[in-house]
């Protein structure tokens, strides 16, 4: 197997609704773990001269091989919020298109629909950054480059920036840990695993990015495959953590070198 640590830095922020929400959808505190294998298929895809079309059918592919994925914020602290647009729903009345630039009532056509945005602020005085950390089997498609080639991170305004990616040392543990053991990144709560919360720490519900059967939104909605995360974060004068143990089935502790904060223990699907 090998591991990547992998740097991200946020121009503002990004857009990762939630599926399933109606029109008014609000954004994800960080980009869900199957965010970022979206990012990998559309890097993977232009160097394999796969098109857009097939984005699903490659995160499929990919996500065979991903023993872990996960994610812990640097310096970047979320800011959800909502905003307003006015968008126009064209469509067709009698056989006709509708609206065109004859129609007196043209503004009935138009909608203003609440939708969801984070913001990334910095603690610092340094851009808004999140190392995400991905262990793949040995055989896995993926290539450095691709790593590097990330644009974005959710929706075509999420723009991003690698600025560092390199292989990282590597050990799976196994099934059981008996002392709890720290880690500063994202981690599923799953059968077995018993966590000690350090705070602060946030939660969420995302959708498991390991062994893909579809689509993540309709899986979302669908509530399948769903895991609830814990975050550990860091804030101007503190910085979450958490202590984690237990035997786990389907799922494997593994180790990795952090280049700032040492090894961490981290969760993944097992082999």
């Amino acid at each position: 197997m090998k591991a990547y640590s992998i740097d991200i830095e946020f121009m503002w922020g990004f857009q990762a609704r939630v599926a399933g929400l109606g029109k008014s959808p609000p954004s994800f505190l960080f980009p869900p773990p199957t965010t970022l294998l979206g990012a990998l298929a559309a890097s993977y895809g232009r160097r394999a001269r796969r098109g857009e079309s097939e984005g699903a059918r490659l995160m499929q592919e990919l996500s065979r091989y991903i023993l872990v994925l996960s994610f812990r914020p640097i310096n970047a602290i979320p800011l959800t919020f909502m905003d307003v647009g006015r968008v126009i729903a064209p469509g067709a009345r009698g056989g006709v298109n509708y609206p065109t630039a004859k129609d007196v009532f043209v503004y009935k056509s138009f909608d203003a629909p609440a939708r969801g945005s984070t913001i990334m602020g910095s603690i610092d005085e340094e851009p808004p950054r999140i190392r995400y950390v991905l262990v793949v089997e040995d055989d896995a498609p993926l290539a450095q480059e691709d790593l590097w080639s990330i644009r974005r991170l959710g929706s075509k305004e999420s723009l991003v920036s690698v600025v560092r990616a390199e292989e990282t040392p590597v050990s799976e543990l196994g099934g059981s840990v008996r002392e709890g053991r720290l880690t500063l990144y994202a981690t599923p709560e799953v059968e077995g695993l018993r966590v000690e919360r350090h705070d602060p720490v946030a939660r969420e519900l995302y959708v498991s990015p390991y062994r893909l059967d579809g689509s993540p939104s309709a899986a979302y909605v669908q509530g399948a495959g769903i895991l609830p995360y814990l975050v550990p974060m860091r804030l101007e004068h503190a910085e979450g953590c958490l202590e984690v143990s237990g035997t786990l089935s389907g799922y494997s502790f593994y180790e990795v070198e952090d280049p700032e904060r040492g090894r961490n223990v981290v969760v993944g699907v097992a082999r």
